[in-house]
């Protein structure tokens, strides 16, 4: 009876551990697949120095004879990763390292000569082909002129693309909504006013209030008029 207790709670603790284990094992490498690892630095470099990069580079003239490829690794101790180097869209060579802890430095190098100006690409892969990152170089002057000015093409091209839309946009909203003025100007054209509908519907003109004249307000309040009193005086004296 003891034995069997003592089995069984050896059976508990061990999946204890194994479930701790597998859980410190997911949580201690956060943000990739499987393996949780991902890449923290990755460059080119015109040399080495003590297993890390002299520079950072990304255009390379003609009289390079060598180029670095600088790669940190986190997270992925016990597997593979693999750099892919890729000229013109196609694949050269493959270099595979074994990762052995949580923070690996790794590095390849690739030997240039003259027929191997253009674009480079180095793709970071791990054991099962997926990918982790990726960073291109260009070999030689004349074709960094032409990705350069590739790129400001692509990027003219784009401008013109977004203006041209937003223009039509704002077109089309013009065509739609009339302005105020001429909503406001076609109402008074189409709605009559009080007075009008009123003498359709009595078929009299409508009574218009006017102040009466000077003379006649005097004329109301017992005055007499300005003229008429200049007659008079007139008249006294020529008699």
């Amino acid at each position: 009876m003891i034995i069997k207790a003592q089995s069984r709670s050896f059976l508990f603790l061990a999946m204890f551990l194994t479930l701790m284990l597998g859980w410190q094992e997911i949580i201690a490498a956060p943000g990739g697949k499987q393996h949780g690892g991902k890449i923290s630095r990755a460059q080119f470099a015109t040399k080495m120095d003590q297993r890390e990069p002299y520079d950072d580079v990304i255009f390379v003239d003609d009289t390079a004879k060598e180029i670095f490829f600088f790669t940190e690794v986190l997270y992925m101790t016990g597997h593979q990763v693999t750099h892919r180097w890729e000229f013109e869209g196609k694949e050269v060579s493959r270099v595979t390292f074994d990762i052995g802890g949580p923070r690996w430095r790794i590095f390849s190098r690739k030997t240039l000569d003259e027929g191997l100006k253009g674009r480079w690409e180095v793709l970071v892969t791990d054991e099962k082909g997926w990918p982790l990152t990726s960073k291109i170089f260009v070999f030689g002057q004349e074709y960094k002129n032409k990705y350069l000015d590739k790129i400001m093409h692509d990027k003219q091209e784009e401008g013109s693309n977004t203006g041209q839309i937003k223009q039509d946009n704002s077109k089309e909203q013009t065509e739609e909504e009339p302005s105020a003025g001429k909503e406001s100007s076609a109402k008074a054209n189409k709605e009559p006013s009080a007075e009008a509908n009123k003498e359709s519907l009595t078929g009299k003109k409508p009574l218009v209030n006017k102040a009466p004249s000077i003379s006649k307000q005097q004329e109301i309040n017992g005055q007499t008029p300005k003229k008429e009193v200049v007659a008079q005086n007139t008249k006294l004296i020529s008699n």
